[in-house]
């Protein structure tokens, strides 16, 4: 690759990562505004334990391992789901020392809201956006996810920028 386009490519992935910089704070705030408009209102860390558990039941420990909530987080969340009743806490069957973690029926009909309303937000944002191909959102995508959580854990650990 010659140098100018190598400056081209970085033009452009300076331009692309201050581009989702700005737009990434919009798109939290409207993911909270319509959590916090469903019955029961979620929080995003709500919604995310509720998704997690919406692919099966989870131990607690699978669930920090998986999490980039913080731990007091997690738990003050995974509660606060089962005070709701919207979420159950067992003795593992494997281990009695653990607790495994199942959506209820009520949880269930609450996700099944909240990805409707968050698949709402999603075709509201992308209205009148080209789709990219299958190859082109993983060839961008797959390895934007894989940095942002290797630079998130870099900055939990204290050795980010």
């Amino acid at each position: 690759m010659s140098d100018t386009s190598l400056e081209h490519e970085a033009e452009a992935r300076a331009a692309l990562g201050r581009f989702l910089m700005r737009v990434a704070p919009w798109v939290a705030q409207l993911q909270r505004q319509v959590l916090g408009e469903l019955d029961p209102p979620l929080g995003f860390a709500q919604y995310s334990v509720l998704a997690r558990l919406g692919r099966g039941t989870v131990s607690m420990s699978e669930l920090r391992a998986r999490s980039i909530v913080a731990v007091s987080t997690l738990s003050e969340t995974t509660s606060s789901l089962a005070r709701l009743g919207l979420v159950k806490r067992v003795s593992s069957e494997r281990d009695r020392r653990s607790v495994d973690l199942y959506l209820t029926e009520r949880g269930r009909e609450v996700l099944t809201s909240a990805e409707s309303a968050m698949d709402e937000l999603s075709s509201s944002l992308l209205e009148g956006v080209r789709p990219p191909t299958p190859e082109e959102l993983s060839e961008l995508l797959g390895p934007l996810s894989d940095r942002v959580r290797h630079v998130l854990t870099e900055y939990e650990h204290g050795s980010g920028s």
